[in-house]
């Protein structure tokens, strides 16, 4: 963890944007790191390349529907079942990497949570300029802000479909179970028990050795991702 917050350092000493981390192998390194430590591994867990993101993410967004979190269209024989209601397909994880919280809405909140027909429910905000005039914009929310809550931790974890944002720079992506789980209400490791992450990295994670050897995003395929990073930003990633 510490050798990509360096690396993040670097770029913005460039005014390179963080979100370009992602075309180094140590922060694909670090994600299969930080899935082992949740223990993905054991549930035979595929990292979703197109969802790595790195830099800062202030725009309240949901990445993934309730369908596609809970459905049976990214993982083979998945879907709602088992006895403590849905287990979910799809997991995001998020490591800060400058000590900012990550801010999530809790399905209990989200009135469009599990209504993934709804016209807004990929749309939990929206980016709106101000009555002043000016280059100035605001989000305006479909929730009520006052509902959401940050997470601290070294590592938070939480359902696909769950509304988040951070103003800080930290590693976020998605993990495809090929065993679902219980959809994890936002929850968060303690910094302390991650903090050997860096060891897990240098010793090779299972899931980053996998990811490489079976084809880990090629450098174009990397800087896509970066730029789609920026985009999303509004083109100030930082």
């Amino acid at each position: 963890m510490e050798e990509t917050r360096a690396l993040v350092r670097q770029l913005a000493e460039r005014k390179i944007p963080a979100a370009f981390a992602v075309v180094y192998d140590v922060v694909w390194a670090l994600a299969g790191a930080c899935w082992d430590a949740a223990g993905g591994e054991e549930r035979h867990a595929r990292l979703l390349r197109d969802s790595v993101r790195l830099g800062s993410d202030p725009t309240p967004r949901r990445r993934f529907s309730h369908a596609e979190t809970f459905g049976s269209d990214l993982v083979s024989g998945s879907g709602p079942e088992g006895e403590g209601g849905e287990l979910a397909s799809v997991v995001i994880l998020h490591v800060p990497l400058d000590g900012a919280e990550l801010v999530v809405v809790g399905r209990e909140a989200d009135p469009l949570w599990d209504v993934p027909w709804a016209p807004f429910h990929m749309r939990p905000s929206t980016m709106v300029a101000s009555p002043h005039g000016g280059d100035e914009v605001s989000a305006r929310t479909r929730f009520n802000v006052a509902s959401s809550r940050p997470l601290q931790g070294g590592l938070v974890a939480l359902a696909g479909c769950t509304i988040h944002w951070t103003p800080g720079i930290g590693l976020t992506f998605a993990v495809a179970n090929a065993r679902p789980v219980s959809p994890p209400d936002p929850l968060s490791w303690p910094r302390d028990e991650v903090e050997d992450i860096d060891s897990v990295v240098e010793s090779g994670s299972a899931l980053a050795r996998r990811d490489l050897a079976e084809g880990c995003p090629g450098f174009e395929a990397r800087i896509e991702l970066a730029q789609r990073a920026v985009f999303e930003a509004g083109g100030v990633a930082r």
